[in-house]
């Protein structure tokens, strides 16, 4: 094969792996709104993955989901998972169960209080910034299905740094122990 061929070979190829990637691995998502502030600001992108397992969602996920009530694609924290009794009182503490969920990603607490038992296959989800976010506390209906979710929050690709569910961020880990 001559070197043309052997170049449209491999854009082809290229080509074919990120249409895959796209639509059945990954994605990325632009923020646009304040609900997520601190952790995550308007014009931030992320990295969603579609290859998530419902049932290792956890609390402190961020999550990508459609919002049938309002007919928008939104993101999210995840704070009641299926089953669980969560209570919100007035000062903006969020008890899960019984204990106090530590929430070291809110920096603007408010917001309604409320007291919610999550259905089966259904989630609770809160923006972080409480003060100014539509979110479970203000819908009709509060919970999320598992069928509505569109992926999970893995990666702030700008700016760069990786996302878990503890304290909303932590440094991306580059190759060689090099921290960014």
């Amino acid at each position: 094969m001559n070197l043309a061929g052997m170049m449209i070979t491999a854009i082809a190829t290229a080509l074919v792996t990120a249409l895959f990637v796209r639509r059945f691995v990954l994605y990325v998502a632009l923020i646009s709104s304040n609900s997520m502030l601190p952790s995550l600001k308007p014009g931030y992108k992320i990295i969603v993955t579609y290859l998530y397992r419902s049932d290792r969602i956890k609390v402190g996920d961020i999550l990508v989901f459609y919002s049938r009530e309002l007919r928008k694609t939104m993101i999210k924290r995840v704070i009641g998972l299926p089953g669980e009794c969560v209570e919100i009182f007035a000062d903006g503490a969020v008890w899960i169960n019984g204990e106090k969920l530590p929430e070291p990603y809110v920096h603007y607490a408010g917001g309604a209080a409320g007291s919610y038992r999550i259905p089966d296959q259904r989630y609770f989800l809160l923006g972080d910034n409480r003060a100014s976010s539509q979110d479970s506390r203000h819908w009709r209906q509060p919970y999320i299905s598992e069928k509505d979710i569109r992926g999970k929050a893995v990666l702030c690709l700008y700016p760069l740094r990786r996302l878990d569910s503890e304290g909303g961020k932590f440094p991306l880990l580059l190759p060689g122990g090099k921290i960014l």
